[in-house]
């Protein structure tokens, strides 16, 4: 049982690294994998609030089932971080759009 134990608590360390080595080429940048990465800790409160709610005592199903509530997260925290760079990019070319015609109009006057 403790081997079981210990296999999954190994498996749920090594699948938030995997997870944030994996963002980390597809981001290609190291800060917004952080981002994403700190949802995680707030997944694990829900799942520790939730055995407790359920008075479920910490057994393999519920190890697993953390480490697929770890995946929903992330992958939640991928669809906000994309979300906010189109954000950022699209408010990015209205700024530049209207620089451009503020600055067109100075060049004809």
């Amino acid at each position: 049982m403790r081997s079981s134990y210990f296999g999954l608590g190994l498996g749920l360390i090594m699948a938030i690294i995997l997870i944030y080595f994996l963002l980390v080429v597809n981001f290609q940048s190291w800060l917004d994998p952080f981002i994403i990465i700190t949802a995680l800790p707030g997944a694990l409160a829900g799942v520790v609030w939730g055995l407790f709610l359920s008075q479920t005592t910490l057994s393999v199903p519920a190890l697993m089932g953390a480490i697929m509530s770890m995946g929903v997260a992330t992958a939640n925290s991928v669809l906000v971080c994309r979300s906010r760079a189109k954000i950022f990019i699209a408010a990015s070319i209205r700024l530049l759009r209207r620089w451009r015609r503020e600055s067109a109009v100075f060049v004809r006057f």
